[in-house]
């Protein structure tokens, strides 16, 4: 289904808020966020980690930080300055 930026879909207990987030890593890129846990949802997951068993909450922490550190020095990095923007616009 198709979704606009800034545009929310609940799920019930849940909802999702869609950001567009436009050249961090693609032209099309966006994330979900859940405003009630305040948890981004990327929008390319290709780059998460593939660790059995899948649960965040079952992964080390340590390794949850290291993978989430090198996709951000692999991805995100030279486009830092667009990350501050995504952060105060998801503040506002």
């Amino acid at each position: 289904m198709p979704v606009k930026n800034g545009e929310s879909l609940s799920l019930g207990n849940l909802s999702l808020t869609f950001l567009e987030t436009r050249m961090l890593h693609w032209p099309d890129n966006m994330f979900s966020y859940l405003p009630r846990s305040a948890c981004f949802l990327p929008g390319c997951l290709r780059h998460a980690p593939c660790h059995q068993p899948a649960l965040a909450e079952e992964i080390d922490e340590s390794v949850l930080e290291w993978e989430g550190a090198k996709y951000f020095a692999n991805i995100l990095l030279p486009y830092s300055s667009l990350v501050l923007k995504l952060i105060d616009k998801v503040k506002s």
